[in-house]
């Protein structure tokens, strides 16, 4: 199995290929460069710059590509009033799957 990570970044295709080797067996899994087009992703930002991600590196060659992203949620009755969020995103050229990591707030 063939997974593209749109990202260089060691720990999240790290992290994809733990994830996927949890699934499947023989995972190969390949990062790929990808600019961002949000500097920094603010709410659904985040959520659209993980989908892009797992878009622009799709490819017949790949059974799955994946794109993580990191930003910040406005979030009300927090001492900064934001907390930092994750998201990740698996597309297998059809479907999407989401899922979103614990959000937290910067002390």
């Amino acid at each position: 199995m063939k997974v593209a990570v749109g990202s260089r970044n060691p720990t999240k295709i790290e992290g994809t290929r733990l994830a996927f080797e949890q699934f499947f067996e023989d995972v190969k899994v390949f990062g790929i460069e990808v600019e961002p087009r949000f500097r920094q992703p603010f709410n659904e930002e985040t959520l659209a710059g993980a989908i892009e991600r797992a878009l622009k590196i799709y490819s017949d060659e790949f059974d799955f590509s994946v794109g993580i992203e990191a930003g910040l949620m406005s979030v009300r009755h927090t001492i900064t009033g934001y907390m930092d969020f994750q998201v990740a995103v698996i597309y297998n050229g059809e479907k999407f799957t989401i899922g979103f990591g614990p959000g937290f707030e910067y002390p």
